[in-house]
Order: structure tokens, then C-alpha cells, then sequence
């Protein structure tokens, strides 16, 4: 499977829909995608090359058990968005291994 292939089927496993090969490079002159989604419309995508969509994605798709890292962080769910406490598990985890 290309890279491309992957990217859409990735993007369509996420709900967005894929627009296709932008014109437009990222500041590194990486390749970007198009992607729309149901939250914050029409924008620029690799979860290949950026981190931050990558995590995204991961969050999106349920990559990872979200219960089960909430739980181990000792955070509640209570009505918090999903990438807030994503992040916030893992701000909170790596600050527990800093302190050993």
C-alpha cells in the first residue's frame, strides 16, 4: 500500500473526508493532503510527518484504550473532551516518570 493509499484510507477510518494532494508545501517542504472534518471543516494533513496529527488520528480511531489511560493517569473522564484528556493522561504520566 502507498503512502497516499494509507493516508485515505487512514482519513476515512477517522470520518474526515479526503480531498486529495494539496498544492501547498509544510514548513519543511513536506507534502500535505486536504482533509475536511466534521469539527474544524477544510485543512492541511500528514499524521505521517506531524505529530500533532498523528495524534489526532490516534485519538480519533481509538488506537489506544482511552479508559485505560485516563484510569492509569488517576484522571476522570467527566465530560471532557477526548483530546484534552488524552493530552493531559500524557502530561500527567510523563511527569510521574520525571519524578522517579
Amino acid at each position: 500500500m502507498t503512502d497516499v493509499k494509507m493516508l485515505e484510507a487512514a482519513a476515512t477510518a477517522a470520518g474526515y473526508e479526503w480531498r486529495g494532494k494539496s498544492s501547498l508545501r509544510g514548513e519543511d517542504g513536506e507534502t500535505l493532503y486536504e482533509i475536511t472534518d466534521r469539527k474544524y471543516g477544510c485543512s492541511f494533513w500528514n499524521p505521517l510527518d506531524d505529530g500533532d496529527d498523528a495524534l489526532r488520528l490516534a485519538v480519533t480511531c481509538r488506537i489506544f484504550d482511552l479508559n485505560k489511560a485516563v484510569v492509569d493517569a488517576g484522571l476522570s473522564l467527566n465530560g471532557k473532551d477526548d483530546f484534552a484528556i488524552v493530552r493531559l493522561a500524557i502530561v500527567k504520566t510523563a511527569a510521574g516518570i520525571g519524578k522517579k
